[in-house]
C-alpha cells in the first residue's frame, strides 16, 4: 500500500534517474547496508526506513528530512557577509541590553 512517504521516495529517486542499486551504493558509503528489495519495499509502502536511513536518503535526494516525512519544503536563505555582520551586531547588542536591563532591575529591587 503506497503512502505519501513511499511516493516521495520513489519520485525523488526517479527524478534523479537513479536505480535502487545506485541508492544502495550511496547508503553503503555511510555504513548503511540494505538490499534492493528493501528499497522496493519502502517505495511500495510495505516498510519504512529507519530514521538514520531517512537522514541519509534526504542527503542523497538533496531534500529536507521534513520533506521526506511530511512533504513540507523549506527554503534556506544564505546570508551575505554584510547581512551576517548585521545579524551578529544585533545579537550582541541585544545580549548587552538584556544583561544591562537585568542589572538595573536587580539594583532597583535592592
Amino acid at each position: 500500500m503506497e503512502t505519501t512517504l513511499s511516493l516521495r521516495l520513489k519520485t525523488l529517486r526517479k527524478s534523479l534517474s537513479m536505480t535502487p542499486i545506485q541508492v544502495i551504493r550511496l547508503l553503503k558509503k555511510n555504513n548503511i547496508v540494505y538490499s534492493e528489495q528493501s528499497i522496493y519495499k519502502w517505495e511500495q509502502g510495505n516498510a519504512v526506513p529507519k530514521l538514520e536511513t531517512l537522514k541519509e536518503l534526504a542527503k542523497i535526494y538533496n531534500c529536507n528530512l521534513s520533506y521526506l516525512i511530511e512533504g513540507k519544503r523549506y527554503k534556506y536563505l544564505r546570508l551575505t557577509p554584510i547581512e551576517y555582520s548585521l545579524l551578529n551586531t544585533y545579537r550582541s547588542d541585544f545580549l548587552f541590553r538584556s544583561i544591562l536591563t537585568q542589572i538595573i532591575n536587580k539594583l532597583n529591587r535592592d
